[in-house]
């Protein structure tokens, strides 16, 4: 969560017990009270000296909000206590201005909340200060809510779970149903002999293998049309970037899946064996891609596993693009796409190889 500070709290001058002493001087910011309270182990708090800096970090794809506080916050604050009656300026300089990226609704609400929870403990010790010691009486009724949630960077104010999930949803059919296309091709083909003959007559295994990619190729090519179809026309999913980066991470991630289904065919003896294993990385990439849960709140060991898995950046690729409207120039879009290729040219390496051994 990036945070601008520019809040200068005040000075109070304190007369001390003993009359002989020189005054106290005590510094009050309320805006350092307000985050000491936002818990450290759910917010990682980055500080930036300039609101156009911590916006910017936003934009792109930093952080995930924006606190900002301005020049006479506490001034403000405290004459709203105390005075009551303040001008529309004022007002507003007395409000905590929350900018945030609505794009992951999990991470969004979790945010919200424990923006909330904390300013709930900071007016807790607002009230717990003695009234002396400021020299004025604070009256809480006057105050008005301090959390003000802007126009969102990036989504909107009522980003809902299903926008969330939409992308990973694209990805995973587009995947499994390609694994679908392939995951019996060589199994099938060893059982009736096909291959054996195909040994024979002089066929290169890499032959065989981008063959069957090419039979099939328009089979997924079609599934990939009816899925984006129904998410954008049908079903109304918002998109703010080009078209053409979508299809593109779909039809990788059908390649991927048919390599992969080839991968299984190639190394089981079998189709229990083929079909318990496609269906075996079902729910771990379903978990662990940040389809259904962020990333973010994984623990930090399983994150590392998630990170090495096909759809991760792919997910993460397509949900830029989508929802910012982010290009291939951007590290988290084109991260998605070159790890998908490492991915579908490490499934063919691994069939080749199989294949050669099997022959």
């Amino acid at each position: 969560m990036a945070i601008v500070n520019d809040d200068h709290g005040f000075q109070l001058d304190v007369q001390p017990p003993v009359p002989v002493l020189p005054n106290i001087s005590l510094d009050f910011n309320f805006s350092s009270m307000y985050l000491d309270e936002l818990s450290d182990r759910t917010i990682d708090k980055r500080f930036y000296k300039t609101f156009e800096a911590g916006y910017e970090s936003v934009k792109d794809g930093t952080t995930w909000g924006l606190v900002y506080f301005n020049e006479t916050f506490t001034q403000s604050l405290l004459s709203l206590l105390t005075i009551g009656s303040l001008d529309a300026e004022d007002k507003e300089h007395s409000k905590i201005h929350v900018y945030m990226d609505n794009t992951n609704s999990q991470i969004s609400v979790t945010l919200g909340f424990e923006l909330l929870r904390g300013l709930e403990r900071f007016l807790v010790q607002l009230v717990t200060i003695p009234q002396d010691t400021l020299n004025v009486t604070l009256d809480m009724s006057r105050l008005v809510f301090p959390l003000e949630f802007e126009e969102p960077v990036y989504g909107t104010t009522d980003s809902s779970f299903t926008e969330f999930m939409a992308p990973g949803v694209i990805l995973t059919i587009t995947y499994f149903m390609a694994v679908g296309l392939t995951a019996l091709s060589f199994i099938i083909e060893r059982k009736e002999g096909l291959l054996d003959r195909s040994w024979v007559a002089g066929v290169q295994s890499s032959e065989v293998m981008l063959a069957h990619l090419a039979t099939q190729m328009l089979v997924m090519l079609v599934q990939i049309a009816l899925i984006l179809v129904f998410m954008f026309p049908v079903f109304q999913l918002p998109c703010e970037g080009n078209m053409i980066w979508v299809v593109l991470i779909s039809v990788l991630q059908g390649f991927c899946g048919m390599t992969f289904g080839l991968m299984t065919s190639a190394i089981s003896n079998d189709e229990n064996t083929a079909i318990m294993m496609a269906l075996g990385i079902f729910y771990p990439l379903i978990l662990l891609s940040g389809i259904v849960w962020p990333i973010e709140g994984m623990p930090t060991g399983l994150r590392y596993v998630s990170y090495i898995l096909p759809q991760t950046y792919a997910c993460n690729s397509i949900r830029a693009i989508l929802y910012k409207g982010w290009d291939i120039t951007y590290s988290t879009v084109y991260l998605g796409y070159l790890i998908t290729t490492a991915w579908l040219f490490i499934h063919l390496a691994i069939t080749l190889i199989a294949i050669r051994i099997r022959k």
